[in-house]
């Protein structure tokens, strides 16, 4: 597989062998403009893969601690052993702290967690859909490429009316941000965001 050059540092202009571009004042401040309008599309992209994956954090503590934020009985029979009780919220921010959000365990290992899950409970398999996985996967596939590629702009048409064309070049590819990537890739976020925000009210609703 062909490995794509990465540009020097983001929002830089490509030129392909044997073309030209007029660096006039009309584009170095279309430049300057889509620069800083691609910096906060990835900052809503980022944005939005964090409320995901925070969702995706709550779904996984309430599996592992369903119902527990039931405050638990005090009652305790005289021969039952004595046990250190924690408080459930003080549990939620250890299992948040030291697990969830420790930096160790990333994105990609939370939605195989979830996978392994749907695969050994069956009961959790009724909550959601089957293609949850594969796209929570291409969410984190968008959101890693974001995160760490450069945005590049290729300059297209005639001079002095060339416009910029703005793409994601990656190693392994290279994806053009036009309407049709925005077009797939916008109603894939709100459904799945829309299908795990049903599937953990769904949890929290099942004795």
């Amino acid at each position: 597989m062909k490995r794509e050059q990465l540009p020097p540092r983001d929002s830089w202009i490509r030129l392909a062998p044997g073309k030209a571009v007029t660096l006039d004042e009309r584009l170095s401040k279309l430049w300057s403009q889509k620069t800083q309008e691609w910096r906060e599309v990835r900052g809503n992209v980022l944005s939005a893969c964090f409320e995901l994956e925070y969702l995706l954090d709550n779904v996984l503590y309430e599996v592992f601690f369903h119902r527990a934020d039931e405050a638990p009985s005090d009652k305790r029979a005289d021969n039952e052993p004595i046990e250190i009780r924690v408080d459930p919220r003080t549990m939620r921010q250890l299992f948040d702290g030291l697990f969830l959000k420790s930096g160790v365990i990333s994105f990609n290992r939370k939605i195989d967690i979830l996978r392994n899950l749907l695969a050994e409970m069956r009961t959790l398999q009724d909550l959601v859909s089957s293609e949850i996985i594969s796209k929570l996967n291409k969410i984190r596939d968008v959101r890693n490429r974001f995160a760490h590629y450069p945005v590049t702009f290729t300059p297209v048409g005639d001079s002095p009316n060339q416009e910029l064309r703005a793409s994601l070049v990656c190693t392994d590819k290279e994806l053009i941000l036009d309407d049709k990537f925005f077009e797939g890739y916008n109603p894939l976020f709100s459904s799945t965001f829309k299908e795990m925000e049903g599937f953990f009210k769904r949890l929290g609703a099942n004795p």
